[in-house]
């Protein structure tokens, strides 16, 4: 009979002790994603607020020199991108298909590059240029930063084995 009950508390034990370790996991993860989610959340409302954009479709957030952070969504009836610095919270909007799209600019990097994987890809102004910039790690472990004019695609520059 102790036996039994020396069981039991051994296996509620063992449940409480793997829903605790996950419970903590997913609290860590969640208060590792604040930070992002809040930002992602106030780009989205100044998108919609300040440049009447809907059905948001995409959100990157760019720190390479300066942070900004890209919303894409509608507006009119148009595929646009509502770029926000960071830092004063300028905001550009420009229509998507006046420039090469963040896919071409992934597959230019992979075609061109071919990395082990990508990292980032996301819109900043490079000067008055706006530019796709694309971070991924090669196959021998070092990063690699390349940078697409928005307007033509063509590769304006790449640091590699960083």
């Amino acid at each position: 009979m102790h036996n039994r009950s020396s069981e039991r508390w051994r296996r509620w034990a063992l449940v409480a002790g793997i829903i605790v370790v996950v419970l903590s996991v997913i609290i860590f993860f969640q208060q590792a994603m604040h930070p992002y989610n809040k930002l992602r959340s106030q780009a989205e409302s100044i998108a919609t607020r300040s440049a009447q954009v809907t059905h948001i479709d995409g959100f990157w957030w760019n720190t390479r020199d300066q942070s900004y952070l890209t919303v894409a969504g509608q507006r009119n009836h148009h595929a646009v991108y509502v770029i926000i610095k960071q830092k004063n919270g300028a905001i550009h909007v420009v229509r998507q298909n006046a420039g090469t799209t963040r896919n071409q600019a992934l597959s230019a990097t992979w075609k061109q590059h071919d990395p082990q994987r990508v990292i980032s890809a996301a819109l900043r102004y490079q000067g008055k240029r706006l530019v796709w910039d694309v971070a991924y790690k090669t196959k021998q472990g070092r990063l690699g930063y390349v940078s697409y004019s928005f307007r033509t695609g063509k590769q304006v520059e790449l640091i590699k084995n960083i």
